[in-house]
């Protein structure tokens, strides 16, 4: 459901998201992760957004980032969508589901903006610096461009896994697709 908003500044983790959502195949892994094992889409593109920054979305970062963004999730962005499905088989007019699609659309901005704000802070920042072991270290062929970031992806990916006590594997489909998305959009660079 991600689309630009012209009428917003851009902020890097938006543009991000936004760029890595219209990848292939990209809004139906995230929209199974979200509806089949209740992940947070917002928490998992943050997370690719750290691996792409060099950084780890670990277990005492993923605690920050729940703090910040549950009551907005729970109280706002939820019902927003629980609405919006509502509305897209049966709204009372097409204007009505419309504008509760641009409010969940500006609610899911806001949240990234949130943990945008997040990861700049001084107390994310002095989080327990996550680190995944680096792709050289995990294979004993070396490392391509990208393996160090996909390796970061993936151990910021089990903590949210661990974290939901979702099966292994749940979140396998949407880190193919966003690794190719990432790929696409970031080449074989590192981010530091």
């Amino acid at each position: 459901m991600m689309h630009r908003n012209p009428s917003s500044a851009p902020a890097p983790l938006w543009d991000f998201a936004v760029a890595v959502y219209q990848g292939a195949g990209v809004s139906a892994a995230c929209l199974e992760a979200q509806d089949r094992h209740g992940f947070d889409v917002n928490l998992l593109l943050f997370a690719a957004w750290l691996a792409g920054r060099g950084e780890v979305l670990d277990e005492a970062r993923l605690a920050l980032a729940e703090a910040r963004c549950r009551a907005w999730r729970e109280e706002l962005l939820q019902p927003l969508r629980r609405q919006r499905r509502r509305w897209k088989k049966d709204a009372p007019h097409p204007q009505a589901y419309e504008a509760l699609k641009s409010l969940e659309l500006e609610a899911e901005r806001r949240q990234l903006e949130f943990l945008g704000t997040l990861a700049a802070e001084a107390s994310f920042s002095g989080a327990a610096p996550g680190r995944a072991a680096s792709a050289a270290e995990a294979s004993p062929f070396g490392a391509g461009p990208g393996d160090a970031r996909r390796a970061r992806l993936a151990a910021g990916l089990e903590v949210l896994r661990l974290a939901a006590g979702a099966p292994e594997g749940a979140l396998d489909g949407f880190a193919v697709a966003v690794e190719a998305a990432m790929d696409e959009l970031l080449g074989g660079e590192e981010s530091a």
